[in-house]
Parts: structure tokens; sequence; C-alpha cells
């Protein structure tokens, strides 16, 4: 296939622009993304905090709940864990 320069150039401008976009829609995902984790973030840290706080005040009494507490708060850490890394793996 030959071609003009004009028509190179009208590629590569395309190219381009169709560039530009996806950029602008990558960048506000990865912002959309970044914003979600933080909320999470900020929604799970007081509740490791707080588990922590019942087990020390429980010693080594610790009860079946703060066990199931414990096991919750792991499994959503590591949904966040998951979450953060899927937006930021490269495709």
């Amino acid at each position: 296939m030959t071609g003009t320069k004009p028509q190179y150039r009208e590629r590569i401008d395309h190219g381009l622009d169709e560039l530009e976009k996806l950029r602008g829609e990558i960048k506000l995902k990865l912002h959309l993304a970044e914003m979600d984790a933080q909320s999470t973030w900020r929604r799970l840290e007081p509740k490791l905090d707080e588990l922590e706080s019942t087990v020390e005040r429980q010693g080594n009494a610790v009860v079946e709940t703060t066990a199931n507490l414990t096991e919750d708060l792991l499994e959503s850490f590591r949904q966040l864990r998951d979450k953060i890394a899927s937006h930021h793996a490269p495709h």
C-alpha cells in the first residue's frame, strides 16, 4: 500500500487524536479507581485498629466472634489489595 505524505500525516494526526482521548479516559479511570481504593481503605483501617484493640483487651481469651471478625477483615484487605493490583496491572 503506497500513500502520499498528506495521507500519512492524516493517519498520524488521527492516531494522535485517538491516543489523546484514550490517555484522558485512562487517567480518569485510574483517578476514580484510586478514589475508590482510598474510600475503601478509610473504611477498613479503623476496623483493623478496633480489632487490634479488642484482641489486646481480651488477651488470650479471644472469642469466636473476634476470630470471625479477623477473618472477615483479612478477606476485605485481600480484596482491596487485589483490586488495586488489577487497576495497576499492565494490560
